[in-house]
C-alpha cells in the first residue's frame, strides 16, 4: 500500500522539481526577444527625437538624463539575452554591450562645451543604423518562433 502511494508521489514532486523553476522566475525564452524589440523601437524614437533639434546645452543636459533613465531596463535586458541566446544573439549583444558603454560615458560626463555637445550628436548618429539593423534582426527572429 505504500508502495503505491510513494512511487506516484515521487514523480509528482520530481515533474514539479523540473517544470518549478523556470516558472518561478517567469522564465520566457521568447519574451527576451520582445522586450528586446520594444527596447530598440523605442531608442530609435528617442535618438530620432534627440537629433530632431540642434544639441544645444539644455538639449545635452537632457539627452543625458534620457540615456541615464534608460540604461537599468537595456542592462538587464542585455543579461537575459546573455543568459538565453548566446551564441544566436552574438552580434545583438556585442552592440548592446557597446552602446552601453558609451551611453553610460556620455550620460556620466558632466561638461558641456561645444566638442562634447557635437561629440554627444555624432556618437548618437553613428548608432542609429545599427540599431536599426538590430532590430530587423530581432523582426525576424520574432517571425520565426
Amino acid at each position: 500500500m505504500k508502495r503505491l502511494f510513494i512511487f506516484p508521489l515521487f514523480w509528482v514532486i520530481f515533474s514539479i522539481a523540473i517544470i518549478a523553476p523556470d516558472n518561478a522566475l517567469g522564465y520566457d525564452p521568447y519574451g527576451v526577444v520582445d522586450d528586446a524589440v520594444e527596447l530598440l523601437d523605442s531608442e530609435i524614437t528617442r535618438d530620432e527625437e534627440i537629433l530632431s533639434a540642434p544639441m544645444n546645452i539644455t538639449r545635452l543636459k537632457m539627452t543625458r538624463k534620457k540615456l541615464s533613465r534608460d540604461m537599468p531596463k537595456k542592462e538587464e535586458i542585455l543579461k537575459r539575452m546573455k543568459e538565453t541566446y548566446p551564441k544566436k544573439m552574438a552580434s545583438i549583444i556585442e552592440f548592446f554591450e557597446k552602446t552601453i558603454a558609451t551611453e553610460k560615458r556620455i550620460a556620466n560626463n558632466t561638461r558641456i562645451g561645444d566638442p562634447h555637445r557635437v561629440r554627444t550628436r555624432r556618437l548618437i548618429k553613428s548608432f542609429l543604423p545599427k540599431k536599426r539593423e538590430s532590430l530587423k534582426e530581432l523582426r525576424r527572429m520574432q517571425e520565426i518562433r
